[in-house]
């Protein structure tokens, strides 16, 4: 059935979330419109009629002035940005309804976002279904009486929401659909490295000079009809192809796509053994046209690295660990002079690094990212502020930090229904401690033992 649906945003809610998430190329918290629109779509299963945005427009402005550290370039970068994100909203069909904030940081969406919804179910019958993004508890009472005029409601999410706000606001919605990672990169970098998977396993497919990205947008295209690297937040599809590619199996080299290593002369690519870090996926049965190219199952080992690399932990232990000793330096550095050290500054440092400079933003940011979700970053965030503003305390040692990475792969692995087993200790080994071979197998062993 083709259902009419009304979404309605909570933007300054979904800024703060997003920025949260530290969500691949969310520049400065700003929501991607296409692949949140895509997703409630499809979850709805039906077409966003009606399309709009509530908050402050003019929010970094604002912060950037309140802050009273400001030149005129920095002010002038904010503005850009507050505009470019207004832009990408009015160019997939958003109202934005704006809605300032006084000297807090409240505002009256909510308050609007009700109104609006009830004369919405007043004034447009075809419309019978709401999908409204807020993590607000306050609404509720706005759900319970769109649902009491037989209207349907999706709660959407930005990530995780607490767990207490959760429970309340999923009862009473008929369904929720999640804006998260997997959303974003349905809408393109999934699909790319499908692609490219599809490509370097047919024989004689990847050419010797290199894929053009023109032609990998038109076989994207050929997939996913609407992709355009713009409502990704990249400017140029030279942008999207260095951050979204995995340089451990692919590199680019003059605006052009090669294998890193390419297959040895006489081995056909389809049976050569996957590259670490890879993201693996089963070759499609519609690969290009005119083809029919046979569906090969994913073995065991595919789809347990799949399952990794799917939650952005890959197989990268070695650039960890250049993070980690330089997080120690650095913190000591800030230490001595007194200063506080935020999430977002190690960021910034980390993907300027001269050592890790060969590698893609997308790949530093999960690398770190496993460290703060794993633990092995220390530190204490104001309740309401971004990630990026977390104050980093400490970190933990080397063997520490490949426990709590172990149990973090171990956790990923058990959510997907792959409990770990003797056969998964090789995998693991190569994710957390880089190589493997027997004595690392058995290191990797006593971690996950102390783990449980």
């Amino acid at each position: 059935m083709n259902h009419r649906i009304a979404l309605l945003v909570d933007f300054d809610n979904a800024q703060i979330s997003a920025s949260d998430e530290d969500f691949r190329n969310c520049a400065d918290s700003s929501l991607w419109a296409r692949p949140l629109v895509r997703a409630v779509e499809e979850r709805c299963e039906g077409q966003v009629d009606v399309r709009r945005v509530y908050g402050n427009t003019l929010h970094h402005v604002q912060d950037m002035l309140r802050s009273r550290e400001w030149n005129p370039k920095n002010l002038r970068d904010k503005m850009d940005l507050d505009v470019s994100i207004q832009y990408d909203l009015s160019r997939h069909g958003f109202q934005v309804i704006h809605c300032p904030t006084g000297q807090g940081r409240k505002n009256r969406a909510d308050i609007l976002m009700a109104l609006d919804c009830m004369e919405i179910a007043a004034n447009y019958g075809h419309i019978d279904t709401f999908a409204i993004l807020s993590h607000d508890s306050d609404f509720s009472a706005l759900i319970q009486r769109l649902r009491a005029i037989g209207k349907r409601v999706a709660l959407v999410t930005v990530g995780k929401m607490d767990e207490e706000r959760s429970r309340i606001l999923t009862a009473l919605a008929n369904f929720q659909v999640t804006y998260d990672q997997q959303a974003i990169d349905a809408c393109g970098p999934r699909v790319l490295q499908e692609v490219l998977e599809e490509i370097r396993q047919q024989p004689n497919e990847f050419p010797p000079q290199g894929l053009t990205a023109d032609l990998l947008r038109t076989r994207i295209r050929q997939r996913l009809a609407d992709f355009h690297h713009q409502d990704l937040g990249f400017v140029k599809i030279s942008d999207f192809l260095t951050e979204c590619i995995d340089g451990s199996a692919y590199k680019i080299h003059e605006g052009k796509v090669h294998l890193a290593r390419p297959s040895r002369s006489g081995t056909d690519a389809s049976q050569a053994k996957p590259q670490s870090g890879t993201a693996l996926h089963p070759p499609s049965a519609d690969a290009a046209e005119g083809q029919t190219a046979a569906k090969m199952p994913m073995t065991h080992e595919q789809k347990v690295r799949s399952c990794l690399t799917g939650r952005n932990f890959r197989f990268h232990a070695a650039i960890r660990e250049i993070m980690l000793d330089h997080i120690s330096q650095s913190l000591a550095a800030h230490a001595t002079h007194g200063d506080e050290c935020t999430f977002g500054m190690l960021q910034d440092e980390i993907l300027s690094l001269p050592a890790l400079s060969g590698h893609s933003k997308s790949i530093l940011r999960d690398s770190l990212g496993v460290l703060m979700f794993s633990g092995v970053l220390q530190g204490e965030r104001v309740e309401g502020g971004s990630l990026k503003k977390m104050v980093v305390t400490g970190c933990l040692g080397l063997d520490e930090a490949r426990r709590l990475q172990a149990q973090l792969a171990s956790r990923i692995l058990d959510d997907n229904g792959i409990p770990v087993t003797a056969s998964e200790i090789p995998i693991l080994t190569e994710l957390i401690l880089g190589e493997d071979d027997p004595g690392r197998r058995s290191v990797m062993t006593g971690l996950l033992a102390e783990g449980s």
